[in-house]
């Protein structure tokens, strides 16, 4: 999606690679006019972290990170000036959170999701008002903390470790976290891709989802989306929604029978707007699609980013691989690169992509 982008790395420097709006920069060098010859510099703690950003209309930018064990929201002027009018001086402190994705409401309200240090990997959802302060009419002050449980087949429950991987703002006002749940307990050891949906007040949709052996009460199972992927190791590290309301999560899952063929393999799935996973994605009955013919010993693959373009085909991007290309059931588009896949480009691994207004994928990674 445009005008949102996920970053991973210290929060040291933010830097727009932007077309230049001086007659003397060609396009694609850094824009003067933005901060200091095209970059701002936020003196943070070296143990600070950018997690994600997102463009407003008016073309101010919205920055999340995060700084030991407190979340910070940030917003810089078109110029990329701190925007003074915006909480305190321009940042606003998230005590007990890191925050790792954030999208804008269409009111210009800041939703921000990621990790809650109390309960202890919890899920963290909070959103903001155009001023920077804290929504009072959203959660508890503006918060809203979720643990993730899990009811295993044997009896009792246990209570997971989260990871955020995506954040979306439905048109309804709903609110959606893609979660990367985890359990490592004597009655259960597995991973899983997953979402939580909230109501705009902050309250989470019991009705969504509705897997038997997950729910974010401990007393009975519901309220969270789970992908049919469900093993020791698999973990969800890409979200994104498609133009039929569904909810498509990336990430991997273990490959290969031996120590000497095992392997992660990249996978995508996609979960109905009721939360209940779409067992007709992909090839089979499965409700998974894999890179095609990327079966690799040895290799952790994972899907880092997923976008629809606008014809509803899905474009991924991760480790091991730089592209790959499906149509919007799940299958792989053998029109795409060879047999589905683009590897020209040597970015291993791509951080995420984005489709502009004209079809070109834009991707960023490191070779």
């Amino acid at each position: 999606m445009l005008g949102h982008r996920h970053i991973a790395g210290p929060l040291l420097a933010v830097a727009v690679h932007a077309v230049a709006r001086l007659a003397n920069a060609a396009p694609g060098d850094l824009d003067p006019p933005f901060g200091t010859g095209g970059q701002v510099v936020l003196p943070m703690p070296s143990s600070s972290h950018l997690a994600d950003l997102a463009i407003q209309v008016d073309g101010k930018l919205v920055v999340v990170g995060f700084s030991a064990s407190q979340g910070l929201v940030m917003r810089l002027l078109p110029d990329g000036t701190p925007d003074t009018a915006f909480a305190a001086g321009g940042r606003a402190v998230l005590p007990g959170a890191l925050p790792v994705r954030v999208a804008l409401e269409p009111d210009g309200d800041i939703v921000v999701a990621g990790l809650a240090t109390t309960p202890f990997l919890s899920v963290f959802v909070a959103r903001l008002l155009t001023d920077g302060t804290l929504d009072s009419g959203f959660g508890a002050g503006g918060v809203v903390s979720t643990s993730i449980f899990v009811f295993p087949p044997g009896g009792g429950v246990v209570q997971s470790e989260s990871g955020v991987c995506g954040l979306a703002v439905v048109a309804d006002g709903d609110i959606v976290v893609g979660v990367s749940i985890s359990v490592e307990d004597g009655a259960a050891f597995f991973n899983a891709m997953g979402a939580v949906r909230y109501g705009p007040a902050g309250s989470v949709s019991g009705a969504f989802g509705g897997h038997p052996e997950f729910g974010t009460s401990p007393s009975f199972p519901g309220g969270v989306g789970v992908a049919p992927a469900i093993s020791a190791f698999n973990f969800c590290s890409a979200m994104a929604r498609d133009g039929a309301g569904g909810i498509l999560l990336g990430g991997q899952q273990i490959s290969g029978g031996s120590p000497t063929t095992l392997g992660f393999e990249p996978i995508l799935a996609r979960l109905l707007s009721d939360g209940r996973p779409d067992l007709g994605f992909g090839p089979g009955t499965s409700g998974l699609a894999s890179v095609p013919g990327f079966v690799c010993p040895g290799v952790n693959s994972s899907v880092h980013g997923v976008a629809p373009d606008a014809g509803g085909r899905l474009v991924v991007t991760g480790s091991g691989f730089d592209l790959a290309r499906y149509d919007a059931g799940g299958n792989s588009d053998p029109s795409f690169g060879t047999d589905g896949v683009s590897n020209l480009l040597g970015l291993y691994p791509s951080a995420d992509l984005a489709i502009s207004a004209t079809g070109h994928i834009l991707t960023a990674g490191r070779r």
